[in-house]
């Protein structure tokens, strides 16, 4: 099957555009299929699930200190992040090729100048990623958007005692959500923070739903004078000195239940697989699906890639320029 065919099949499609140098995978919504997910994967990154995403930063695999510079947006905004100070990067676990970026500070952290594309007025948004924090009495920020005069800002934080906070604040109304939970345990946990466009939160952690708040008012996130930034508040406080933190994003929309389970599902194979396509190139020449096995493999010039959700199972080491198909137990090339 050539590189710009789709592949569909037990509720999810993949596709692979060699102009955009990447393979895309889609997991529809079947009820509104304008509101599927999206993951992208090529050999410098894997994205993981994204739904509507306006911002998807910390995918890599590159290892050692970021000394300044920027932090690029895996999603087709571009809203790069720059680093003020020094950032490490360390790879997330055994056979994993997909890093995590430590040594967060109020001195070191990642940030990103005021963008229209943050101001979700009344609208729903998401917050999604991966965290792994040692315990401490301190307050860490993760994420957070706002300005000098705090108005119009969303945060979400571990709090002193060890619990994700995730606080919206339109200037007239705060609400905020508190996991049950601590997640200051020193292994990877996977947070979804879910504003739902109703004046609801939600916090979900490893798939499940830990928090809700609810409110009657509507909150509005507009803001020409925040800034965002990651391991750090915009204050330059509490930083996130205790954490690392591999692929976050920020999604204009309200994850589902099924959503978030589908992300931690797919996800959590990262720490003990590589989840990149194979070699160097990510030229994605063909592609093709198994729906016996639910193997996806793209084939480049480095060789044949095969995924099973989001990592990569098994590859090869022949070049593949023309197409890939896929029966049964055999999978041929050309």
């Amino acid at each position: 099957m050539s590189s710009s065919a789709s592949l569909s099949s037990r509720g999810w499609n993949g596709l692979a555009d060699a102009g955009s140098r990447q393979l895309t995978l889609i997991h529809p919504n079947k009820s509104s299929p304008t509101d599927g997910m999206i993951a992208v994967i090529t050999a410098d990154y894997n994205t993981g699930w994204m739904k509507k995403p306006v911002g998807c930063w910390l995918s890599d695999t590159t290892t050692g200190d970021l000394v300044g510079g920027t932090i690029a947006d895996r999603s087709h905004n571009a809203n790069d992040l720059a680093v003020t100070g020094t950032l490490s990067r360390t790879v997330i676990g055994p056979n994993s090729d997909l890093v995590g970026f430590s040594e967060f500070s109020s001195l070191n952290y990642a940030e990103h100048a005021y963008n229209a594309d943050f101001d979700f007025g009344t609208g729903p948004f998401s917050i999604s990623g991966w965290l792994k924090i040692a315990a401490n009495s301190s307050v860490e920020t993760i994420l957070e958007r706002d300005s000098a005069t705090t108005a119009q800002r969303f945060t979400l934080t571990v709090n002193a005692s060890g619990f994700l906070t995730f606080t919206v604040d339109d200037n007239t109304t705060v609400r905020t959500a508190t996991s049950t939970i601590v997640v200051d345990t020193d292994q990877w946990i996977m947070f979804n923070a879910v504003y739902d466009g109703a004046g609801g939160l939600r916090i979900y952690l490893n798939g499940l739903l830990n928090d809700t708040e609810t409110g009657s008012a509507l909150l509005t996130m507009n803001n020409a004078s925040a800034v965002l930034r990651i391991g750090a508040a915009v204050d330059g406080t509490s930083g996130l000195v205790n954490g690392t933190l591999p692929p976050i994003k920020i999604e204009a929309a309200a994850l589902t239940a099924e959503e978030v389970e589908k992300k931690y599902r797919d996800e959590k194979d990262w720490f003990h697989n590589p989840a990149t396509l194979h070699g160097t190139s990510s030229d994605v020449k063909a592609i093709a699906y198994n729906p016996k096995t639910g193997i996806v493999s793209a084939g480049t010039s480095a060789g044949r890639s095969d995924f099973q959700g989001l990592v990569r199972v098994k590859n090869t080491t022949t070049a593949v320029t023309t197409a890939i198909a896929a029966s049964g137990s055999v999978i041929v090339e050309q």
